[in-house]
């Protein structure tokens, strides 16, 4: 468990005892623990990073408080010090979320998107074949002719689900440290949501019937509007292989009845939440 998890967590609970706001001194701390420890060392990229998240132009709606409490449909839920570290811990997954994307990309930054796909895939020991005709196009070949293919997809991206994957777990384990139960439970449905996103997508495409016999395996159809059916063939064949939490994990298939046990899970978490 990284050592920035209790030192967050620890953060939030001064601040909102203090009833301190949240502000960009709290994002410069989230940023500077999580760069010593998960950063490499370049001056220059944590310059980027910090001047990334610390801009005023990176305060979505959900950092903005007002429309933040506007939209929040768990607010009756919780008490006054509850919604304030509710806050914190929402912004504080947004941050997390966006930094380990940027650390992914940082990484992996001169490959084409189907070799890093493919690296997030060889973690699990897929043995895929690569499609060495594909890959070896370059980079600035493939940058622009698929570019408007990768933005209309890039909701399936399992780079995007990784990262959103690891927000969670950090989150989980820093609202642990700070024993909110309620939020726990909050967090648990939102994931269930998160991670629902991308299936729903392509169960829309197939309701639209703009899409034929759509597999709802938003990793493979990512794949194949990259290189295509026949190559994506055999990652096609081996998802079949994980259990259906680690399918969940990848963004691979999962049965209509599959997604519907995780609804009900969030439905069953809600009532939990109504009784806690």
């Amino acid at each position: 468990m990284p050592n920035y998890y209790e030192e967050i967590a620890k953060n939030i609970f001064y601040r909102v005892k203090a009833g301190i706001p949240l502000d960009k001194d709290f994002r410069q701390m989230v940023l500077d623990l999580v760069i010593k420890e998960e950063g490499h060392g370049d001056l220059l990229e944590e310059i980027f990073l910090k001047t990334c998240i610390l801009n005023d132009s990176f305060d979505c709606i959900f950092l903005q408080r007002q429309i933040f409490e506007m939209n929040n449909p768990f607010s009756s839920f919780l008490n006054d010090f509850e919604n304030e570290f509710y806050y914190y811990l929402f912004v504080t997954r947004f941050l997390l979320k966006n930094i380990y994307i940027f650390f992914q990309e940082k990484n992996s930054n001169n490959e084409p998107l189907e070799i890093k796909l493919l690296k997030v895939l060889a973690n699990y020991k897929m043995n895929l074949p690569i499609i060495y005709s594909y890959f070896h196009l370059k980079k600035s070949k493939l940058h622009h002719s698929k570019k408007r293919k990768y933005k209309a997809i890039s909701l399936l991206s399992p780079e995007k689900r990784e990262a959103m994957i690891a927000s969670f777990e950090s989150i989980f384990e820093i609202t642990a440290f700070l024993e909110q139960e309620k939020i726990n439970t909050i967090n648990k449905i939102l994931f269930c949501e998160n991670s629902l996103h991308s299936y729903g997508y392509l169960q829309f495409l197939q309701s639209t019937k703009k899409e034929q016999e759509i597999e709802l395996s938003p990793t493979c159809y990512y794949f194949e509007q990259i290189v295509g059916r026949w190559q994506s063939k055999n990652l096609k064949e081996q998802q079949y292989y994980f259990d259906a939490i680690k399918r969940l994990k990848l963004g691979l298939v999962l049965s209509e009845h599959e997604i519907d046990k995780i609804k009900e899970m969030k439905r069953e978490l809600k009532k939990d939440l109504l009784v806690k």
